[in-house]
């Protein structure tokens, strides 16, 4: 190689070593400062402060965000936050036809911790979660219940008879139905979604994608599940 050659290459390794080093400085002094911003924040605002709101009428729940939401089933309605006291003006609860919305202004959604709420309702047809939310509803006993997820989000439900359950999960979500009765169960599924039922002599059918997992317990009078990828689908 030339010794001209030679020169242009060291001087070329020398000024992306540079960038490369001015980059990862810059990188570290911005996510400091964003630290010391909310750490400050947080710090001064650690007491967690409980909110009912009075909303009515509803028989679904769309959760987006870092929620733990327990559902249980009653003869009323109540819906109860927990939140620290500096988010909780940005807490966003309505209902829009006969969803209730659960979530926070758009400004917050940077903050990462969790938020809780707990709901009562007498009936339960629709659960939608998104950006991570975490949701547990426990002893329904619903004819149709549409389940909608993806993110990171969870799903998990204990002591529920479901007689038709349809399923639409992307992403890298789970959801956990094994200590529930589903007699039909029509799933959608593509990523690396995870889900877990126990079935009670109907149908299993739809379609998954991806390089996700279905389990199911129980017994089914028919199983018609389409699959693409390195989809994983098993009878325990």
């Amino acid at each position: 190689m030339k010794i001209t050659n030679k020169i242009l290459l060291i001087t070329l390794i020398v000024i992306l070593v540079f960038v490369a080093v001015i980059i990862i400085a810059s990188r570290v002094i911005v996510d400091k400062s964003f630290q010391d911003e909310y750490s400050g924040i947080e710090t001064l605002n650690k007491e967690l402060i409980t909110k009912y709101f009075d909303v009515t009428g509803f028989t679904g729940l769309s959760a987006s965000g870092s929620w733990q939401i327990t559902v249980n089933r009653g003869v009323s309605y109540q819906v109860r936050i927990e939140a620290p006291e500096y988010l909780m003006d940005d807490v966003v609860v309505r209902k829009i036809g006969k969803i209730l919305n659960i979530g926070l202004e758009w400004k917050t959604r940077i903050h990462k911790r969790s938020l809780k709420a707990e709901i009562t309702m007498p009936n339960l047809d629709r659960i939608k979660s998104s950006d991570g939310s975490k949701i547990r509803f426990d002893d329904f006993d619903t004819d149709n219940l549409e389940i909608r997820v993806s993110g990171a989000s969870g799903i998990k439900g204990i002591n529920n008879t479901i007689s038709n359950l349809y399923i639409n999960s992307s992403g890298a979500t789970h959801i956990n139905l094994k200590r529930s009765s589903v007699i039909n169960a029509d799933l959608h599924t593509s990523g690396v979604s995870s889900i877990e039922l126990t079935m009670a002599g109907g149908e299993l059918t739809g379609s998954a994608s991806g390089a996700g997992s279905i389990t199911y317990y129980g017994n089914v009078e028919e199983q018609s599940l389409r699959t693409s990828g390195a989809v994983s689908v098993r009878k325990r």
